[in-house]
């Protein structure tokens, strides 16, 4: 059975509260169901009794997060009174009046209602994930090799090195890494644009395409904004000085990026993007969450604090190296424990060696958990309970 944590347990009485204002899905039926505000007011009032019950108890983490929770859920059911009845008057402790709550009417979805604990946050929007290149630093087939995953005539065991396109409903087109594979990855899968960059760490089959970016820069006529944590910014700089330098002559064409530290969650796209603090192997990275999506490349742990950000997603891409222990990675075993305590809908393994044929490893998956390949393609819902999200991070100073 997973470890419940308590960020976790505050998640599960907020999602009910959601759950019960018509903001979400009910678990059970997979539809939203009636606006239930007496419900959610109980929800409301069951954190809040939490909040009284563990005071001088929880560490500065767990009780700011549980604090800002509950204050975005409380100004959510005046929001709900409002549109309902009219101004309401909060008590002087902040909640809405007893009197004020009911459980279904004029409230019910069909009414017009437009500012939803999600929708507040974040349009109902979509992303299109392409999987550019899903191999390992050494890419499949590795040179020199006549193993029987190198020989292979299945395309799935062609792997790239690792990096992912994300196409949002607006328009705008991310990169996730730069590999060294970015040429070809872009060619064949039609990558016609990159708005922006984001990085997960420096290491070279992440970030030694960012100098093929500069064609896009020249087809589009400005810099690439390329997000990361302050780290990898420092390691891109050192890696790529002739780009920084203003006495590298012109000539030959120069990328323009753009580099901006990443110090929390932050629009893109019209989404969320929140970035989930990972370590491979004593090296902090970066994992990305958008709406029910998130994409943990390159790790062999995820610290206490990120698996909150990690809870009701629909699809979860995992590091899964290969069978054999490994000081950097998460084995296929190890990413298989992580995925069944994290609970994605659906879990897909990437950066994979040639230790791993695509359909031989798959059948000997879990169901829900299988293998990525590069050329796949997924849409995924970005709008998700972004707000508690975003508050747990900042709560528990997780940058």
């Amino acid at each position: 059975m997973s470890e419940v944590t308590f960020n976790a347990f505050v998640v599960s009485l907020a999602t009910t509260a959601a759950v019960h204002f018509g903001d979400m899905a009910d678990p059970a039926t997979g539809r939203p169901g009636p606006v239930n505000l007496e419900g959610a007011g109980q929800a409301i009032e069951m954190l809040a009794l939490l909040e009284r019950k563990t005071a001088g108890n929880l560490t500065e983490g767990e009780a700011a997060f549980l604090g800002r929770v509950l204050a975005e859920l409380r100004r959510r059911l005046l929001d709900a009174h409002r549109e309902r009845t009219g101004p309401v008057s909060p008590g002087e402790d902040g909640r809405p009046p007893a009197a004020a709550t009911s459980s279904t009417g004029a409230g019910s979805r069909g009414s017009g209602r437009s500012r939803g604990l999600r929708g507040r946050l974040q349009p109902a929007n979509n992303v299109r994930i392409t999987f550019l290149g899903t191999g390992t630093s050494a890419g499949v087939p590795v040179i020199a090799c006549d193993c029987a995953t190198c020989r292979s005539d299945d395309p799935r065991d062609k792997r790239w090195r690792p990096s992912l396109a994300l196409a949002f409903d607006d328009g705008t087109s991310v990169l996730v890494d730069a590999s060294p594979d970015l040429r070809a990855q872009a060619l064949r899968f039609h990558l016609t644009r990159v708005d922006a960059i984001l990085l997960t760490h420096a290491h070279a089959d992440h970030v030694l395409g960012l100098d093929d970016v500069r064609i896009y820069n020249f087809r589009q006529g400005g810099a690439i904004p390329c997000y990361g944590a302050a780290r990898t910014l420092a390691r891109v700089r050192r890696m790529f000085d002739y780009v920084f330098d203003p006495a590298t002559p012109k000539g030959g064409g120069l990328p323009q990026l753009a580099l901006r530290e990443l110090a929390g969650p932050f629009s893109l796209g019209g989404a969320t993007i929140i970035p989930v603090p990972l370590l491979h192997g004593t090296l902090p990275v970066l994992g990305f969450r958008i709406g029910a999506f998130a994409y943990l490349t390159d790790c062999n742990a995820i610290p206490d604090a990120s698996w909150p950000l990690l809870d009701d997603l629909d699809v979860l891409v995992l590091d899964a190296l290969r069978h054999k222990v490994h000081r950097t990675h998460f084995t296929v075993e190890q990413a298989v424990e992580a995925a069944r305590r994290i609970g994605a809908r659906r879990t897909l393994f990437t950066h994979m060696t040639h230790d791993l044929p695509h359909a031989a490893t798959c059948d000997a998956l879990p169901e829900g958990i299988s293998l990525a390949y590069d050329g796949l393609e997924l849409d995924v819902a970005t709008a998700a309970r972004d707000r508690l999200l975003v508050a747990g991070c900042q709560a528990a100073h997780l940058y």
